[in-house]
């Protein structure tokens, strides 16, 4: 292999290297459409590469024929691919003009195959040296180019006419960093299409530079969307943090509202004198403080997705506890594997066991109760997902007459009916005391 056929093959693999990339992120869903015609440039952008490189190695002018073909399929497609990036990019370009172009370098790339002499004449070789600077030289066996690749040639100018057209339309629309990129590519590409005319021509001795052109453009081209992403990632996380610290807010005043109804309700308790109301107004606390605590500790969690259930139960039954004035009377004994709960289950769940141990520290333990008050609560996770709620204790019991999904009383029908809400099963024992389980599905 000749050594000036080397460089090409290594842009081809950065180019590959790049295209990978992009892929990568187009197929896991985090890119665009742009990011696959991005993707698809740098593929064709190897090819034209790798066509450059066979160009280059061959022995005989006419050998390099199938390469230019190549050359010149890839490079319509890589306009008509550069089209669809740019298109999907910011939406400047007219639709009818992307159709026709999409149209126009089709025919072209097919056009490319053409056997004969009407793409590229076999007898008419053209060969041209260049001798660098440090004494080595670069021979290019070629064939002089037929009328279809000279129209191609005229068909690519138009091309770079139209995005210097589109580039114009950015400054006049105030849209400087759209039109920075364009600018550049443009203009490398450009430029290493007159260095390479003027080569043909004679005009002066420097090597073809166009397939390095196209690797430049890839390069400043992951450059740029690099950046992008990296400010596109900044933002994500500002405005992540805003939302964070408004959720953190909006459960801080929910907490401080229900805490304030909590409030009036033990100013209404106090100034009733009927026992049962007053039974009433503070069953109706304690569901309101069960809910608060549940924002309370959104709010002093860092994850607002889910709650520490665990956590959450022993502080609302320390509360319960303290309410009724059975610390030190009822032994509460925990028996928490680690379980999380989002907030559209743990509301809900923390209302069931609030009413159970309500019920526990009403009528479990009456004054001629002779035993030691034991309340023990479990959680439990299971092999398939769901978490098991267990509320046990060693009282009298419930007559047998009072079912939770029949009964009369109100916080044993809020038990049936929570229970219900959340496709959960509720299952009662009676057996030296009384056990509730409630089986609902995890986080």
């Amino acid at each position: 292999m000749k050594t000036y056929a080397l460089p090409p093959l290594i842009m081809s693999v950065v180019c590959l290297t790049v295209a990978a990339y992009e892929l990568l992120v187009w197929t896991r869903g985090k890119g665009e459409r742009r990011t696959l015609s991005f993707a698809v440039n740098c593929v064709l952008a190897a090819c034209y590469g790798i066509a450059c490189a066979g160009e280059y190695n061959v022995a005989l002018p006419a050998e390099s024929i199938p390469w230019l073909r190549m050359q010149a399929m890839v490079m319509n497609l890589t306009a008509l691919s550069f089209m669809w990036y740019v298109a999907r990019n910011d939406g400047l370009i007219n639709r009818k003009h992307f159709r026709f172009f999409f149209v126009l370098f089709g025919v072209s790339a097919l056009a490319s195959l053409i056997p004969g002499d009407l793409a590229w004449i076999r007898d008419r070789p053209e060969i041209t040296r260049i001798t660098l600077p440090f004494g080595n030289t670069i021979e290019y066996l070629e064939v002089e180019a037929g009328p279809i690749t000279n129209i191609q040639a005229i068909i690519g100018l138009g091309f770079f006419a139209y995005l210097l057209a589109v580039i114009v339309r950015y400054a006049r629309l105030g849209r400087h960093p759209e039109a920075r990129p364009l600018v550049t590519v443009t203009s490398i590409i450009t430029l290493a299409y007159v260095n390479d005319f003027m080569v043909n021509l004679g005009l002066y001795e420097f090597p073809y530079t166009v397939e390095y052109a196209w690797l430049a453009v890839v390069v400043l081209v992951a450059i740029e969307r690099s950046r992008q992403v990296r400010e596109s990632d900044a933002k994500i996380v500002s405005s992540l943090h805003e939302k964070e610290a408004l959720l953190n807010e909006v459960h801080h005043r929910v907490k401080n509202n229900l805490q304030v109804v909590s409030g009036l309700l033990d100013l209404e308790e106090d100034r009733v004198d009927d026992p049962k109301v007053k039974a009433v107004i503070r069953d109706c606390r304690d569901q309101v403080i069960s809910m608060a605590l549940i924002h309370e500790d959104l709010y002093k969690s860092q994850d607002f997705g889910r709650i520490d259930f665990a956590n959450y139960i022993g502080t609302l039954v320390g509360r319960l506890l303290s309410s009724y004035r059975k610390t030190g009377v009822i032994t509460f004994v925990p028996e928490f594997e680690p379980v999380y709960f989002p907030i559209d289950r743990a509301i809900p769940c923390g209302l069931i066991v609030n009413e159970l141990c309500t019920n526990v520290m009403k009528y479990a333990f009456p004054a001629d109760f002779s035993g030691k008050p034991e309340l023990r609560i479990s959680l439990r996770n299971t092999e398939s997902g769901s978490v098991v709620i267990s509320v046990v204790d060693n009282g009298v019991g419930i007559p047998e007459s009072d079912d939770p999904g029949l009964t009369k009383s109100f916080g044993l029908g809020i038990v049936s009916m929570l229970a219900e809400q959340l496709h959960a099963t509720l299952q009662l024992e009676r057996n030296g005391g009384t056990r509730f389980t409630i089986e609902v599905a995890g986080s």
